[in-house]
């Protein structure tokens, strides 16, 4: 999962996007070491701060796009009406996006697709 959210990071860099990456509880290491794999500074920010609900909405809100592996974090996207796409890890995040009408915008962790 961390080599395909490397490569579609490249790709957005590429298409003129910046990244924001950011941490939500536990996930402090796996987040750097995608910034340091990345080595982009320019064009990529890594904000270790654990922030609030109603602060990180806020955060995200300048965001075109948000991928999110945490169920939390996909809600927080749209809860500040930000375009989420969610990487599928277990039943909750397929079933929420599910009863969202939003299950195209679902990427099974296991599935072949994250590899392109």
């Amino acid at each position: 999962m961390e080599n395909a959210l490397l490569q579609v990071s490249k790709k957005l860099i590429k298409s003129g996007y910046k990244i924001l990456l950011y941490v939500w509880g536990s996930d402090r290491e796996a987040s750097k070491r995608l910034y340091d794999k990345l080595n982009d500074p320019l064009n990529v920010t890594y904000d270790p701060s654990l922030y609030s609900e109603e602060e990180l909405i806020e955060k995200l809100s300048v965001c075109s796009l948000s991928i999110n592996f945490k169920l939390h974090a996909n809600i927080l996207s749209l809860a500040g009406n930000v375009p989420c796409i969610a990487l599928g890890y277990r039943f909750k995040v397929f079933d929420l996006f599910q009863s969202l009408g939003l299950e195209n915008l679902v990427v099974s962790t296991d599935s072949d697709t994250t590899s392109s």
